[in-house]
């Protein structure tokens, strides 16, 4: 008597929680530093310029890389990728935590940014693990980890 496999289905859960509570702490951490930046960079210079460099410092440099992190996911596979940009982000939340001067909390931007490809591989680890009829569901799971992420953020 032979056992049969498990389903899919089944398989598939553990890595979607995996997806979801990555996504989750990776915009979580994000909607954490934007409330703050005005008062971070008011300790070194006090503009709406200088906060509009940081704040898109992080997006330029994500603009760059993120082909870049598509393409290691394509050779190396979505999870090792997925945990050095998870990795990445975190590095630089502690540089940022611990700036002494602008261009540190530039540096750290800009560091999270290029490492900031976990919302992308993780759709693309989603479409490779998912089953047609269930790749919206699945993308729709991404969808709620984002929106959990953002409105949980300001509220801590």
């Amino acid at each position: 008597m032979s056992s049969s496999p498990l389903p899919a289905k089944a398989l598939s859960m553990p890595r979607l929680l995996f997806i979801f509570i990555t996504i989750l702490i990776d915009k979580l951490g994000e909607s954490l530093i934007f409330p703050i930046l005005p008062f971070l960079v008011e300790r070194f210079r006090s503009d709406a310029f200088t906060l509009g460099l940081l704040a898109s410092s992080f997006a330029i440099a994500q603009f760059i890389a993120s082909p870049i992190i598509g393409g290691l996911s394509d050779r190396y596979g979505r999870r090792p990728i997925l945990l050095v940009c998870v990795l990445g982000t975190a590095v630089s939340y502690y540089l940022f935590g611990f700036a002494a001067s602008l261009w540190m909390l530039f540096f750290s931007r800009v560091v999270d940014g290029i490492t900031g490809g976990v919302a992308a591989t993780a759709q693309a680890y989603i479409a490779d693990i998912s089953s047609p009829e269930d790749r919206a569901k699945n993308f729709g799971l991404t969808g709620a980890a984002f929106g959990l992420g953002f409105t949980l953020g300001p509220a801590l």
